[in-house]
């Protein structure tokens, strides 16, 4: 039985030779894990859009650079995780910073009913409940923070999707943590 590994393999191995229906059958199958990882880092659908098309394109130009020894899912998570990686760097110097904020209260911080909690815009809410905390950390942080928590990775497969050591992995989690607390603290949220 073919597993979805050998499937990207021979898809990519297609798309290398210049075959364009194999590398879109590639977006196809992946594009909703990659549309997933993305909305962690921005939830704006038309943003959204834009990183995935912009992972795929980066996918395509370093087609030549994944090598079979892992999957090629990962490689390709990586990737989106770059891509939103750059975009939270670029949403960092826009002119809404954290001292502009203090003392205005945390943004979206009404409570709502407990039948609205499933609603999509609540779950928007959060996202950018989330987004406004990590946009203060610096980028490697932010990273580590959605791997871990936002995607529930490992620190294990954190260490090997960033190609950090694990120990390394350790103590910027550790760090990375100890920052957003005090964020949290200073907006008054618990846990």
């Amino acid at each position: 039985m073919e597993t979805e590994t050998d499937k990207d393999r021979k898809l990519v191995d297609r798309a290398r030779e210049g075959d364009l229906r194999a590398f879109d059958q590639i977006v196809t199958r992946h594009q909703g894990m990659i549309s997933r990882c993305l909305f962690r880092f921005c939830p704006h659908q038309a943003d959204l859009e834009d990183l995935v098309q912009d992972t795929f394109i980066k996918a395509y130009r370093k087609l030549h650079l994944w090598k079979p020894t892992a999957p090629f899912e990962n490689w390709l998570r990586r990737i989106a995780y770059n891509t939103g990686h750059d975009y939270f760097r670029r949403c960092k110097r826009t002119p809404v910073t954290l001292a502009s904020r203090a003392g205005k209260g945390f943004p979206y911080e009404r409570e709502l009913p407990e039948e609205k909690q499933h609603d999509h815009r609540y779950q928007y809410q959060i996202t950018e409940q989330v987004q406004f905390l990590l946009s203060h950390l610096p980028a490697d942080d932010r990273h580590l923070l959605t791997l871990q928590y936002l995607e529930e990775r490992s620190l294990a497969e954190v260490a090997e999707i960033t190609g950090w050591s694990l120990s390394k992995t350790k103590v910027k989690s550790f760090r990375a943590k100890k920052k957003l607390r005090k964020y949290l603290t200073r907006y008054e949220i618990s846990g």
